[in-house]
């Protein structure tokens, strides 16, 4: 196999993953802390289905869209490849959303985030009609845009070791390569 057939392949490998991360759906609805909190609570039953997660997270963590799916894909993938580290799917979602594989650290992460502002996110493989469906039925919140919400760009310097040499337009870029470089450290 010649160089250029090699790289060829590379890039329609890197191609099908794009458009398999870009595929998923992404539905969320703002939050306040004490809402929050009972989800938290209840989050193995507000899980809706095998091709979805659902989880609560700081508003002030998310950067983009991109940033969950490619979480949630990298989550799918551990489980359906066994590499998973936790037994539930949306904990992964976790591992990888911030870039570890230690789920005391993450916990200890959620714990020393502040903010008035959650989302309830569902990542789902198929549609999400029913997950809006679902939340109108279900949820006293708002289905919203994720542009609602205001990152916060010195916090996910430092949950992403994000250098100060990256300017705040390229923390979504290097935040993405921490959480897909998680996947080279199994």
């Amino acid at each position: 196999m010649s160089i250029e057939e090699v790289i060829n392949e590379v890039v329609d490998a890197i191609n099908r993953l794009r458009g398999e991360v870009e595929g998923l759906y992404v539905t969320a609805c703002l939050l306040d802390r004490s809402t929050a909190l009972g989800f938290i609570r209840r989050i193995d039953k507000v899980q809706l289905g095998r091709e979805c997660i659902t989880q609560v997270l700081p508003g002030n963590v998310i950067i983009s869209a991109k940033q969950l799916k490619l979480a949630a894909y990298l989550a799918f993938k551990a489980f359906e490849e066994r590499r998973n580290v936790s037994r539930k799917v949306y904990i992964e979602f976790l591992l990888y959303y911030f870039g570890t594989r230690q789920i005391g650290k993450v916990l200890n992460l959620l714990n020393s985030i502040t903010t008035d502002e959650y989302l309830l996110v569902t990542v789902c493989r198929t549609n999400i009609g029913d997950v809006v469906r679902w939340y109108s039925a279900h949820c006293e919140c708002l289905v919203t845009d994720l542009k609602v919400v205001k990152p916060d760009l010195e916090l996910l310097r430092r949950l992403y070791g994000v250098p100060s040499s990256v300017s705040n337009n390229d923390i979504e870029k290097y935040v993405l390569m921490r959480i897909a470089s998680l996947v080279l450290s199994i």
